[in-house]
């Protein structure tokens, strides 16, 4: 795992203009995982296993933001991270192109 770039502060903003900010580092996956193709004898005359590399795993931990406008309303106050998963390669939903059972955030 290495740590989201781009990501400090971390500024959520409720519906009255209001902010809470936090410098936090976001565990994230990347890395290089299984994709081919071959030939098929039948119509799309091509199969493919594509992998991408997820979190798996872990526990949900919810974080209180510390810098936060007077005022702010309480749901904008904390953010739930995954914390301590792993990282492994998975085949993403074909349908619905989704390859995470579990988010960074909540």
């Amino acid at each position: 795992m290495i740590h989201a770039p781009g990501m400090n502060p971390l500024v959520r903003t409720d519906k009255n203009g209001k902010t809470c900010r936090i410098n936090l580092t976001i565990p994230v996956c990347r890395g290089f995982c299984p994709t081919y193709e071959y030939g098929t004898h039948e119509f799309p005359h091509r199969s493919q296993k594509s992998e991408v590399c997820v979190p798996e795993g872990g526990k949900f931990e919810t974080i209180t933001l510390t810098e936060c406008d007077d005022d702010a309303e309480p749901e904008i106050r904390t953010v739930t991270i995954l914390r301590g998963g792993k990282c492994v390669c998975k085949t993403c939903d074909k349908v619905l192109m989704n390859c995470m059972k579990n988010s960074l955030f909540n």
